[in-house]
């Protein structure tokens, strides 16, 4: 049972953050630049920063960038890594199966940076007290304290907790029982290959550079598509990622399944599935040229559930930020953005001299900013894996739009 916080609560000495993942790793140098006295400690289950794999790359948007822009001067391989980033996403595009153009617009100049998601959290862990290989097993609230144990047997104790322990938080298990992230009922599997391996796809390497491209084929079938510089690689050096995604409900789910553990016939399975519901013969073709060691598992789609209510409800001495208190989908490339915001806004709450004021400040506004992206990635991917009439008219509407801001362009 949470312990609320009542009164003025006396000055934070010790913060633990369960979690070292980005979001948990911002927060932890925002508090240091804020509270420079303040002992902040991070709790990763990770046995070290490179034992397992932290996906491929993201895109950080506006707010994402201005929430780090407050640390990258005190982390000079951070800074170096945003100036000089991967890529840049100056395009987004959603086309039909056969490569017809429905929409395409330009985000705002300088608005976002595609970046390694391993070598952002490298960045990150720069400076900042880590305890590896602790994965919390339960915590225990007093009135001025919060006691943590790990399922090593070991333990430890700190004036408040942050939960940033991703999406499966072991942290909102207990804080926010009824908080659940639920598969939906969608799959995905993806990749990464040179773009010279398919230069002969004229339209996929037309469209694809310096792009986010979105495909939406038949049958509920939609494919991602961005290119980035793969880490020291040469500059002209142009790789491509993908991402191919599916209803469980169809066959391609029980044929990806059945081949999950052989990345020949799952590349194989998966390059069929585009064949049958992507018009464009050069999807299939970029799926089948893709080096079977680059091939990435089969996985479901997650996310918490939207909800119109507060789940902390009251303030105590255990929040959450990031995934932990709202994971949404992959789909409007909302995740790591949000946990960025929610740890600045975070650090500053516990800054302030009345913290717990101004905690629960944070969590009513992370709640409605979070909640919003939730709902927001949700619709993203029904949107693209719609079928029959519905996907008809999610076509005919983006071209209207994509005709639109044509038209508008001509008078700029």
């Amino acid at each position: 049972m949470a312990a609320a916080v009542t009164g003025t609560a006396a000055p934070l000495r010790s913060i633990a953050i369960v979690g070292g993942g980005l979001g948990g790793l911002a927060l932890a140098h925002h508090l240091a630049r804020l509270q420079p006295r303040l002992k902040v400690t991070v709790y990763e289950r990770d046995a070290g920063l490179y034992s397992r794999g932290q996906g491929y790359y993201i895109g950080l948007n506006r707010d994402g960038l201005d929430s780090l822009a407050l640390i990258r001067t005190k982390l000079p391989a951070l800074d170096r890594m945003l100036q000089e980033g991967l890529g840049t996403l100056s395009r987004i595009a959603i086309l039909t199966g056969s490569l017809r153009m429905l929409l395409s617009f330009r985000p705002a100049a300088n608005d976002s940076s595609l970046v390694s998601r391993w070598a952002l959290r490298d960045c990150l862990a720069e400076g900042v007290d880590v305890c590896w290989n602790k994965k919390l097993s339960r915590y225990t609230e007093a009135d001025d304290h919060v006691s943590l144990e790990f399922t090593d047997g070991s333990s430890a104790i700190a004036d408040l907790v942050v939960g940033a322990d991703g999406a499966h938080s072991v942290v909102r298990t207990s804080r926010c029982p009824d908080l659940r992230y639920e598969p939906l009922g969608f799959s995905n599997c993806g990749g990464s290959l040179s773009l010279a391996a398919v230069s002969d796809c004229a339209r996929f390497s037309k469209e694809v550079p310096s792009t986010l491209m979105r495909v939406c084929g038949a049958e509920g079938h939609s494919l991602l598509a961005f290119t980035f510089r793969a880490r020291g690689a040469a500059a002209n050096d142009t790789s491509v990622m993908w991402s191919l995604s599916w209803p469980k409900s169809h066959a391609t789910e029980s044929r990806a399944m059945s081949a999950a553990k052989e990345p020949e016939e799952l590349r194989r399975v998966l390059a069929d599935a585009a064949a049958a519901t992507c018009s464009s013969p050069e999807i299939a073709c970029v799926i089948s040229r893709t080096p079977c060691e680059q091939l990435m598992a089969v996985s479901t789609l997650h996310s918490v559930e939207p909800r119109n209510t507060d789940p902390l409800q009251s303030v105590t001495r255990v929040t959450l930020i990031g995934d932990a208190a709202h994971a949404t989908t992959t789909h409007r490339g909302l995740g790591a953005n949000t946990a960025f915001v929610d740890a600045l806004l975070l650090a500053e709450a516990l800054a302030q001299p009345d913290w717990h004021a101004a905690l629960e400040h944070y969590q009513k506004e992370a709640f409605v900013r979070g909640f919003r992206a939730v709902k927001q990635s949700l619709q993203s991917t029904h949107m693209i894996h719609a079928t029959g009439w519905v996907g008809v008219l999610r076509n005919v509407v983006l071209w209207c739009i994509g005709c639109l801001l044509s038209f508008v362009a001509l008078f700029r």
